[in-house]
């Protein structure tokens, strides 16, 4: 019966167990089944115990495409080569960080290589500059010498200008210095470039004359008025000519050549320095300008390296443009343009610091004057300087230029400066900036916060010659600053000029009838010193014992030290001060009131009316009693 029969069913592969059904259900269903090979077997029993032979069904699952085994062979390759990209791009990473990093570490290093360097020439420099005084300053000297003869100065003109291009070397170093730091102030005014360009010219004519067949000056302008730093614009004429001379062979030519750079627009101008000598190769020409470049040639290998970089630099701080084009053997041009720097005009030019250029002078020009020589034989009474210098052959050099009209002390550190400047009181002290044991700045800071010293002017020599620098040394309080090397000239001018400035304040003081303290002395602390002293014996005018030691005691000052202080700001003791403060007193109760002559000699503390009236003609070339006919008839024309 069909009723009865039973079906066992399995599915070896994916389950090996018989499962039954009965005859209402004729089918068996299998989900996710994995790709291979199955046997599907069935067999049927009446009974439900005896079952017939199994009838067997193979079945094969195909996998699908992307299950089949090349397929993951294929998946493994793109998955190892992903990996490998990613490797690839990995190591590509970390090279480029690397080299990046290689790259900033030697850019670091080129820094700091140029850093250090910059710092060498420098040092170097500010070392060149004190030999350098002692060559230029005596040859100066020499050269104003009337005695040699011409072939004599001629041979030190020789020396005098090669001294003047190591000077020029060793100022472009500090130049650079310099523009490294931001420090280089530019000053335009207005002027004559045709004509300052002129001028240049004519300063190389000479040297031209010995070595070049023709050097030129032409210019389709005769006037050009603009903006412009002359010491700037003489340093990139300087550069480029030097060059020129230096890469031309003896019987070439050099010219300088200005023209409009538009005929439309005549706010430019262009200068154009051209040589027909080695020239530079084409390969160099991009590097030219570059900081420390020097050619592969031998020839080129001359100088620092610094000088065009320079010139660059100049010209664009005048808003102008330059350019370089040569050939090997045929020659090089250097093209300026430069505008009339109208965006200059308002530029106001610091004319607070000296600024001394050294150039060679020609015999001819050269003067020397026996009259003064004459009058420095006749000084008698020489005010004593204090020269303070670590450098044996400076500080004699010094002297030597000195010794004919002051009586010289020295020392040769700060310390020691410092200490004999207290000692003797010098009238005036030069210092140099850079010494051992205590420095320039520091021996000049203590000097003139010392009120027993602050009266005393101080010149500065110094290799440093910045513009930060020189302001660094006035701003301690010294009344000048000479560059080393200096002119021996300057110097013996500066010296002189501040011992005159200091003369006549003591000539005024006892001179002018009113006295005051502003007009007497030149630093604060001395202007105060004076205007309380002045002060305390007006407070005790009428007392005839007001002596010297009641005036030191109210001051708090010793007694010695009160008398080397008015000494030396009004060339009088403190008796005298305090004789000629009643007797300036005097003078304004005449002028002003109708008193009695011996009233007044009350008034101002002198107990005897004769010895007041002696003193007041001794003090102002006249009588009391003319002094007061005298204001009366002012009085009565006014």
């Amino acid at each position: 019966m069909p009723q009865k029969v039973v079906y066992a069913v399995r599915m070896r592969g994916f389950n090996d167990n018989w499962t039954t059904y009965d005859y209402q259900k004729n089918y068996s269903d299998y989900t996710n089944l994995d790709a291979g090979v199955y046997y599907f077997e069935v067999k049927a029993s009446v009974d439900g115990e005896n079952f017939s032979k199994p009838t067997i069904l193979k079945i094969t699952i195909i996998a699908p495409i992307w299950k089949r085994y090349w397929m993951i062979i294929l998946y493994c390759l793109v998955v190892c080569g992903i990996i490998a990209i990613v490797l690839k791009k990995y190591r590509q990473y970390e090279n480029e960080k690397h080299e990046i990093k290689i790259r900033y570490l030697k850019q670091q290093n080129d820094i700091e290589l140029n850093k250090t360097r910059l710092r060498l020439f420098t040092d170097i420099s500010h070392e060149f500059r004190t030999p350098l005084t002692l060559i230029i300053s005596p040859l100066e000297e020499m050269l104003e010498d009337k005695s040699n003869n011409e072939k004599t100065l001629g041979r030190l003109s020789v020396i005098y200008r090669n001294a003047q291009r190591l000077l020029r070397m060793v100022n472009e170093i500090m130049d650079l210095r310099k523009l490294d730091n931001d420090k280089v102030i530019f000053r335009p005014s207005k002027g004559d470039l045709i004509a300052f360009l002129r001028e240049i010219y004519q300063n190389f004519q000479q040297y031209a004359e010995n070595k070049l067949n023709k050097f030129s000056f032409e210019s389709d302008l005769d006037n050009f008025e603009a903006y412009f730093d002359k010491e700037q614009i003489d340093k990139i004429m300087y550069n480029l000519l030097s060059n020129a001379f230096k890469f031309t062979p003896k019987g070439g030519t050099i010219s300088i050549s200005v023209k409009k750079a538009d005929d439309k627009n005549l706010d430019n101008i262009v200068i154009i320095v051209e040589d027909n000598g080695q020239g530079i190769a084409e390969e160099n020409l991009d590097k030219i300008f570059d900081r420390f470049y020097q050619g592969s040639t031998s020839k080129m290998q001359q100088g620092t390296g610094i000088g065009l970089y320079l010139t660059k630099k100049f010209v664009e701080m005048h808003h102008g443009i330059i350019s370089v084009s040569s050939k090997e053997n045929q020659g090089t041009a250097f093209t300026i343009m430069l505008t009339k720097g109208l965006e200059f005009q308002n530029a106001v030019e610091d004319s607070q610091y000296e600024h001394i250029k050294f150039m060679p002078q020609s015999a001819e020009t050269i003067k020397t004057s026996n009259d003064e020589n004459a009058e420095q034989e006749t000084i008698q009474n020489k005010s004593l300087v204090l020269i303070v210098e670590d450098n044996e052959e400076i500080r004699n050099y010094t002297t030597e230029l000195l010794k004919n009209k002051y009586e010289i002390k020295t020392a040769s550190n700060g310390k020691e400066g410092l200490d004999k400047a207290r000692e003797i009181m010098p009238e005036l002290i030069i210092t140099d900036v850079m010494m051992p044991e205590m420095d320039g700045t520091q021996l000049t800071k203590i000097l003139k916060s010392d009120i027993e010293t602050c009266h005393i002017p101080i010149i500065m020599l110094s290799a440093k010659n910045s513009e930060q620098q020189k302001i660094e040394g006035l701003e301690t309080g010294a009344d000048s600053y000479i560059p080393k090397p200096f002119n021996p000239k300057h110097l013996l001018v500066r010296a002189e000029k501040l011992l005159e400035l200091r003369a006549k304040l003591k000539e005024k003081f006892s001179a002018e009838i009113k006295f005051d303290a502003e007009d007497t002395a030149v630093t604060s602390p001395d202007r105060d010193l004076l205007k309380k002293v002045t002060q305390i014996i007006k407070s005790r005018i009428s007392d005839p014992q007001l002596s010297v030691e009641n005036l030191s005691e109210q001051v708090g000052l010793s007694r010695g030290h009160l008398q080397r202080k008015l000494k030396n700001l009004t060339g009088q003791n403190p008796n005298e001060f305090i004789r000629i403060i009643r007797l300036k007193h005097a003078a304004e109760i005449l002028a002003e009131k109708d008193v009695t002559i011996s009233e007044v000699a009350d008034l101002v503390g002198f107990s005897s009316q004769s010895y007041f009236s002696t003193a007041f003609t001794k003090q102002f070339n006249i009588s009391p009693s003319q002094f007061v006919e005298n204001s009366k008839k002012n009085v009565s024309k006014s």
